[in-house]
């Protein structure tokens, strides 16, 4: 193993180490539990996650995001079934909730660690931490033969040992085992909540009077509770006063989180399962290959013998059954569609239907684009198996990961979308992406197919296709000269000179295979940070997709993380660029500047934003990435966010300091036109520069009708035939000191209100958070001015019940009314009008007349 962690066995006053799944407390004292009673209480304290994402319209409790954290504070009377009792849970945010235990008795909560029983696993030491013994659940390689490979939980959730080698997990020290998916092909989900670095306020069970000074604090550490197994917190408050607060003893939590921090990766579905009685985990012989749901009962009541072990006697192994699959979900699997539907969330049903108005309402209101059905099904597969195509380009533009592996065939979605042959048309998808001259799909399809020079150069189409019958990608993208076939046709060249010149080590990524990149480097003596064409290194060439582990791998072997390409891309761009949210994951937790930018100057945050990935967006603001850093043009991530109407991204940004009225630099080029017209039966164009104030006006009139480029602006450059390129015509430009670039450019809400009218939603958060509502660009116009040219009457209306000033003029002497009636929006521009104050009205009418 080429890493190790710095971990240690925890007793009373150890700290947790950040960003890792929590070891257990551990005391000398013994816990008691009262086990004959259907009253104990040995569940109060544990730590929970939900098992679903409760912003779906499903389940027991409220907005409890995906891998937040609570705790188990009582189990109550069910009024309606006295012989059950439900879970009472306070959620680090605050809210209490209480869930209903299914039929099985357990409840759709997992049990994110075990701190408060006081398990141990005598004699049985961590092989990568050396924790001995090894407490809370316990983790055993299936696939290591000859020896035993004993991991904790933190270290099994940080990736150690071979993320592609199956476990079983024992809840106890006598529990007979259940075998859990390879961790290579589940996801894993961020922890957020009360850890180290959290902001928290006194909560609902504070008992410490004024210590606090009524502030916030910080979470510091995180220890056990005076000489017992349960969870405290050590807070400094901002009065400087510090102590430790419960976080579960005797079911009291005496702190409520109001900034949540990371607590690092964990694989939900492998954790066990809340349960009001003792309960083992399934007694199930699996095969690793198979998923773990696959129990041997066959009936849906009853017969359950087969399936679970009652009792060991044992009072610190209740509450565990395995979090992906009870006996009845199990059997579910088996009895039809009844039980995943059952399982599936709003996104998932939204994305088989193909509505594509829900989609995009509920990424907007942050639910998970990679969220997972019982067969491991993201919303992106499903959408794509129904052939809704722009469900899946609104998921992909959410970010969504076409790597995704389902629990059926194993095969990540990306490889088989892109090879699997259409029969009525003969084509895979990359013969179709070439033949349209599609370039951005074949880059994709560049690098997540292994084989890709094989597959354009040998893997031909059907036959019985229509057009290109028998040839390969190759063959069209030669015969063919479309827009895009000459990029396609230089990728292929370049990814034939770049792999002749990649080494073993670079190969080893695309197989992940982590045992031969060590051995490579430590025995063989390869470079880790050797170069291929490009100045690709091995990490550079692995950040586009390979597994955390191989990263972690690279890392740990001395691999450079700020290595920068020909361009001045690094792996963390590169990651983010790709969605490769694990690979950004272990990046960021480097000492790197993050803030590094490629030669357009971009850096990681830019690009997370502009395509839209808000766990990766929220990962790099979080580790310090700087939210005003400007890209060469002048472009912040928050203006970025703004353009491409991210509003989840805008939000995030504000909510971390990000300035609402920092400007980008004025860009004359933006009312550069190219228009194509006849004279006198010839072909002409025109480049011409458009008067701010008639932009609306003219957008509309190219949209139809005749128009006369003359009374819309200046007439750059004319002629006949083929006209130059714009880059020619800006070259010229930027010379000019007619149109040189004013450094006063626009502010965020000046943008917000050029792009379409549903972004309302941005324009109310930017002036919340200090957006100056009647700030002028660099031409002179307010956001007001803006979208009346423009015609935004829904923006309009919104900037007016924001307390904008319609009565500001331009330097002309125009106001927001008078824009709109030269741009002929006459309901803008009535409206304006009725809102003008008494006086302006009266000056109006008198310059008028």
């Amino acid at each position: 193993m080429p890493w190790s962690l710095n971990k240690v066995s925890y007793v009373e006053g150890d700290q947790f180490p950040q960003n890792e799944t929590a070891h257990n407390c551990n005391s000398e004292e013994k816990s008691e539990f009262n086990n004959n009673s259907a009253t104990n209480t040995f569940g109060i304290g544990l730590r929970v996650v939900p098992l679903h994402d409760w912003k779906s319209d499903e389940g027991d409790g409220a907005s409890i995001p995906d891998g937040g954290l609570g705790t188990v504070v009582d189990f109550v009377k069910n009024a309606a079934d006295t012989s059950k009792k439900m879970a009472s849970v306070q959620w680090d945010d605050g809210t209490r909730c209480v869930y209903n235990a299914t039929r099985n008795g357990v409840y759709d909560l997992c049990i994110f660690h075990m701190s408060s029983l006081g398990i141990k696993h005598e004699g049985v030491i961590c092989r990568t931490c050396n924790q001995d013994p090894i407490l809370g659940i316990r983790w055993n390689c299936l696939d290591c033969e000859g020896t035993s490979v004993d991991l904790c939980s933190a270290c099994y959730m940080a990736d150690e040992h071979s993320t592609a080698h199956a476990f079983w997990r024992y809840n106890s020290a006598d529990d007979k085992g259940v075998c859990v998916y390879r961790r290579i092909n589940t996801e894993g989900i961020c922890a957020r909540g009360i850890f180290p670095g959290a902001q928290v306020v006194r909560g609902p069970d504070w008992e410490y009077g004024d210590t606090d000074g009524n502030s916030s604090g910080t979470v510091t550490n995180i220890t056990c509770w005076r000489g017992s197994n349960a969870i405290a917190v050590h807070v400094l408050w901002e009065i400087g006063t510090k102590g430790n607060y419960r976080l579960g003893p005797d079911g009291k939590v005496d702190l409520k989180c109001i900034t949540a921090a990371s607590g690092g990766l964990f694989y939900k579905s492998h954790l066990p399962r809340l349960g009001p009685f003792p309960q083992t985990s399934p007694d199930v012989e699996q095969s690793p290959d198979e998923p773990v749901t696959g129990l041997k009962s066959s009936s849906l009541a009853g017969e359950q013998e087969d399936s679970f072990v009652i009792s060991h006697n044992r009072s610190i192994r209740p509450l565990c059954t395995e979090a992906g699959s009870t006996v009845s979900e199990g059997l579910q699997l088996q009895t039809g569609a009844k039980g995943v539907e059952a399982r599936r969330s709003s996104l998932h049903r939204a994305s088989i239907n193909g509505d594509w108005h829900l989609v995009k309402r509920l990424l907007e209101d942050r639910q998970d684009v990679d969220q997972r059905d019982k067969f491991l099904l993201t919303p992106l597969h499903l959408a794509s198996w129904y052939g809704h195509e722009r469900v899946v380009e609104l998921l992909l533009q959410h970010g969504a990961d076409v790597n995704a592996v389902d629990s059926l065939s194993l095969a990540s979605l990306s490889k088989r979308a892109f090879l699997a042959i259409d029969q009525s048309s003969g084509f895979n998808m990359l013969h179709a992406a070439v033949y349209e001259g599609n370039y951005p799909t074949v880059v994709a399809a560049s690098v997540y197919i292994d084989n890709f020079l094989e597959q354009m150069a040998m893997v031909r189409t059907l036959t019985s296709a229509r057009s290109f019958p028998g040839k390969t990608a190759l063959d069209i993208v030669s015969d063919l000269n479309k827009e895009g076939h000459a990029q396609i046709r230089q990728i292929y060249l370049d990814q034939k000179g770049c792999m002749a010149t990649i080494t073993e080590l670079h190969k080893c990524a695309d197989d992940g295979d982590v045992e031969k990149a060590v051995e490579l480097v430590l025995k063989d003596g390869i470079y880790v940070n050797t170069e291929a064409e490009g100045n690709r290194t091995p990490l550079l060439w692995a950040s586009l997709r390979s597994s955390s582990l191989y990263i972690k791998t690279l890392i740990d072997l001395g691999a450079d993380t700020a290595f920068q390409r020909e361009d001045q891309c690094t792996p963390l761009m590169m990651a983010t660029h790709w969605n490769n949210y694990m690979a950004v994951y272990h990046l960021s937790m480097q000492q790197m500047n993050a803030d590094v930018s490629c030669s357009t100057g971009h850096a990681a945050l830019h690009v997370a934003v502009m395509k839209g990935f808000f766990h990766i967006s929220n990962l790099l603001v979080r580790s310090g990435c700087n939210v005003t850093l400007k890209t060469k043009s002048g472009k912040t991530p928050l203006r970025l966010a703004v353009q491409n109407g991210h509003r989840h991204l805008v939000r995030l940004l504000l909510e971390n300091n990000a300035d609402a009225n920092m400007r980008d630099e004025s860009n004359a080029n933006e009312r550069l036109f190219l228009v194509r017209g006849n004279e006198k039966g010839r072909p002409a164009w025109y480049y011409i520069m458009v008067e701010r104030s008639l932009l609306g006006l003219f957008l509309k009139r190219t949209h139809g009708g005749k128009l006369d480029v003359n009374n819309f602006g200046t007439i750059i450059r004319s002629g006949l035939g083929e006209p130059p390129s714009e880059a020619e015509i800006t070259k010229n430009l930027n010379k000019s000191s007619e149109f040189r670039k004013d450094p006063i450019g626009k502010t965020p809400l000046h943008i917000a209100c050029e792009i379409e009218n549903g972004n309302l939603e941005v324009i109310e958060l930017l002036v919340k958070y200090g957006g100056e509502i009647n700030a002028r660009d660099g031409d002179g116009f307010t956001p007001l001015q803006t979208a009346a040219i423009l015609g935004k009457m829904q923006t309009v209306t919104k900037l007016v019940e924001l307390k904008a000033d319609v009565n500001l003029t331009t330097k002309d002497g125009k106001d927001a009314a008078d824009l709109a009636q030269m741009n002929e929006e006459p309901m803008i521009e009535e409206y304006l009008k009725s809102r003008r104050n008494s006086l302006m009205r009266i000056w109006n009418s008198l310059v008028k007349s």
